[in-house]
């Protein structure tokens, strides 16, 4: 599947109203982080746009089907902006998050830390 290869293709999939459920299960499965940042930018597109986005079926499928939401909704203002919310939310979380914790052994003898007194 060519969304292994280039997973920002799944982008030309959705504009195209091309996107499959395999290219779902591949995205979300392979490369979940990237997933998510291209969920935001689709969302940002959306807004920076305006409402209503002129799309015909096949592409508000495609959408529906990115965004995991029923079609009928995902062009709603309140739905841009809770995800916009969501988003914003989970990347201070990210932020936030400190790396693992290592406790290094020590690397001077009980002779030697004498000696340093």
């Amino acid at each position: 599947m060519d969304i292994l290869d280039s997973p920002n293709k799944i982008l030309q999939y959705v504009a195209g109203g091309k996107l499959m459920p395999e290219h779902m299960e591949a995205i979300t499965t392979i490369f979940p982080r990237l997933y998510q940042a291209q969920m935001e930018a689709v969302l940002n597109g959306l807004t920076d746009q305006g409402l209503p986005v002129k799309l015909d079926m096949a592409q508000k499928q495609s959408i529906s089907r990115f965004l995991n939401f029923p079609a009928s909704g995902i062009f709603s203002p309140s739905f841009i902006s809770n995800q916009q919310k969501f988003f914003q939310g989970a990347r201070e979380q990210q932020s936030q998050q400190k790396g693992m914790s290592v406790d290094f052994p020590e690397l001077g003898t009980q002779v030697s830390g004498g000696q340093a007194l």
